[in-house]
């Protein structure tokens, strides 16, 4: 009988713990902070679209400069743990608007445009070349990340010069010191991410240092710092 009763007495003993953890468990969503929370998201949106912006960045200056293919064995291209995998995946996908899994050449010509890169025929063929590895024309989620892993940290421009060239794309004829909220807020539309004006309100005020509301080329380039993959360092 002693050591029948012996597991029951064992689980008692447990009981306390389990009822604190189930209460725990209760309470969360009672007890969560809505304004941290949607700290948290904006933080996370905006880290995507800054990468987003990065990249769009590195395929303009392929589609100008023109691609070089990479030397070597596949040793030399980066590894990605988990998290840098999915991150990579949102990024893609905030490309791929129809959700088919790959990027056809209009849906690159959408993206940069409304970005504010104006490629022609020849450079967007350029682009197809560069991340296109089977020749469909297609650019699939495998070959965007390939590509990504490959060539994304393989060059010598400093934040600085990646901040001073997407500056450019920001700023209206006759404006071209500062970014105004509405100007900041139409190139971040051109990632269906959801960012509302309140939003973009809220990463303006987070990173402006002389309170004008706006955003300086120096605020602008803290933005991209605060937000910069650090696996794309070179």
């Amino acid at each position: 009988m002693a050591l029948a009763i012996l597991p029951m007495l064992l689980k008692m003993k447990d009981m306390q713990w389990i009822l604190t953890i189930m209460s725990q468990v209760g309470c969360m969503g009672t007890l969560r902070n809505a304004s941290i929370e949607a700290t948290v998201i904006r933080e996370e949106t905006t880290s995507r679209v800054i990468r987003g912006f990065l990249v769009l960045e590195k395929m303009h200056r392929i589609a100008e400069n023109g691609f070089q293919a990479r030397t070597g064995n596949d040793d030399s291209i980066k590894v990605l743990d988990g998290i840098e995998l999915e991150q990579i995946k949102k990024t893609f996908d905030s490309f791929d608007t129809d959700a088919s899994g790959y990027l056809s050449r209009d849906e690159l010509e959408n993206v940069m445009r409304g970005v504010g890169f104006s490629l022609s025929q020849e450079q967007v063929q350029q682009l197809i070349v560069a991340l296109d590895l089977d020749g469909d024309g297609m650019v699939e989620k495998d070959e965007f990340l390939h590509w990504y892993k490959s060539h994304m940290g393989d060059d010598d421009t400093t934040i600085k010069e990646r901040a001073q060239n997407l500056f450019k794309l920001f700023t209206k004829e006759g404006n071209d010191d500062r970014i105004t909220i509405g100007e900041f807020k139409t190139r971040l539309d051109s990632f269906p991410v959801g960012f509302t004006v309140d939003d973009v309100g809220e990463i303006v005020r987070a990173i402006d240092e002389n309170g004008d509301v706006m955003i300086s080329l120096k605020e602008f380039e803290k933005l991209l710092q605060n937000h910069y993959p650090a696996y794309l360092e070179v």
